[in-house]
Order: C-alpha cells, then sequence, then structure tokens
C-alpha cells in the first residue's frame, strides 16, 4: 500500500470516529480532510490568500441524485490526489446517500451512511494502488459503529 493511501486511511479513519465528517459540509467532508493534512494545499492557500477549504462548484443534487461534479471553487493544491482524483473521491462518498435514498444535508451525520461512503472512497483509493481494500481496514471502521448502526450496514 503506498504512503498516500496509508495517510488518507488515517486521516478518514480519525475524522469518522472523532465525527467529523459531513458530507454536505465544505469544512467536514472526506476531501477536506485530507486537504487540510496536506501541507502544500495549506501553504499555496496562504499564499494566495485564500481560505484554506474545499469547496464544490457546481454540484447538483437533483431528484437524490448526483447531478454535476465539476471544477472546484478554490482549485486544491494536493501533493497525493489531482483534482480529478479529489472529485472522484468526494463523488464516492455521496453515492452512499444517493443510494440510500437521503441525498440531504439532513442525514449528513447518520454514521451507517457515511460508513457506507467511507468504505466506496476506500476501495477507490485501493484501486488507485491497483489493491483491494483489506478486510482489516473494513473491520477497523465498522468498530467505530453502535450494535444498531452495524446492522444497518450489513
Amino acid at each position: 500500500m503506498s504512503e498516500r493511501v496509508r495517510t488518507a486511511e488515517k486521516v478518514l479513519y480519525d475524522a469518522f470516529n472523532k465525527g467529523e465528517l459531513n458530507a454536505f459540509s465544505c469544512q467536514a467532508c472526506a476531501v477536506h480532510n485530507l486537504l487540510k493534512q496536506d501541507k502544500a494545499f495549506i501553504n499555496k492557500a496562504k499564499r494566495l490568500d485564500l481560505e484554506s477549504r474545499w469547496a464544490m462548484h457546481m454540484t447538483c443534487y437533483r431528484d437524490n441524485r448526483i447531478e454535476i461534479i465539476s471544477e472546484a471553487l478554490h482549485p486544491p493544491f494536493h501533493t497525493q490526489f489531482n483534482l480529478l482524483q479529489l472529485a472522484k473521491i468526494e463523488r464516492k462518498f455521496l453515492e452512499a446517500w444517493q443510494e440510500e435514498g437521503k441525498l440531504h444535508s439532513d442525514f449528513a451525520n447518520d454514521k451507517a451512511i457515511q460508513f457506507k461512503g467511507l468504505m466506496k472512497v476506500l476501495d477507490y483509493l485501493y484501486e488507485l494502488d491497483g489493491l483491494k481494500t483489506p478486510t482489516e481496514t473494513y473491520n477497523k471502521f465498522l468498530s467505530v459503529l453502535d450494535e444498531k448502526e452495524k446492522d444497518l450496514v450489513k
């Protein structure tokens, strides 16, 4: 496994475990959690006097579907992932809400849906390295859920 996947997995696990993920908040989505750990993103944002955050531009949710994800409002400057990869990470995370028919901010803190979204993201990240997501990774993230939530993800 590459260092970028190892780091991304740790960052996303920490955010999930601490309850700091919110798919509908630019400051707390999966991508922003990755970016706020990246010195290149933070330094370039400071140099350009931009707020160091990820914001999707032209992201539309219509009829419980993700319609468009295109450019970032403030293009990210991540050392390990390019813009297209970051957009795919964002889309993978949001797909879990779409599949549940709950693509709305009212369901942002649903841990079972967050788990499903994170598994989609991790599958994508491991796929970038030509690997499958290890069972240990799945189990580590699953341990954050309570018993009722675990039943919802089976």
